[in-house]
């Protein structure tokens, strides 16, 4: 998705590497840009990999981590 534009990675200076993910046993960290398109886009992604695999996404454990953004926009969001 992120080859053909439908996911944005977030935004980095050009001094620095920027991660997209990490990975701890069973819990992955996503770093993308936050907007309401990505982040359909991003549950798109997860759900097709947990029907392929049988591994579903524990919404009840998912969180949302913002920087630089508006309370009302998160709360749209």
């Amino acid at each position: 998705m992120v080859n053909s534009g439908n996911l944005i990675p977030m935004a980095s200076c050009r001094s620095c590497t920027t991660p997209t993910y990490v990975l701890f046993a069973d819990d992955i960290m996503v770093f993308c840009k936050g907007n309401l398109r990505n982040l359909h886009n991003l549950m798109a992604i997860l759900k097709n990999y947990g029907e392929a695999l049988g591994q579903f996404l524990g919404l009840d454990k998912c969180q949302f981590f913002v920087g630089d953004m508006t309370t009302s926009r998160k709360t749209r969001i």
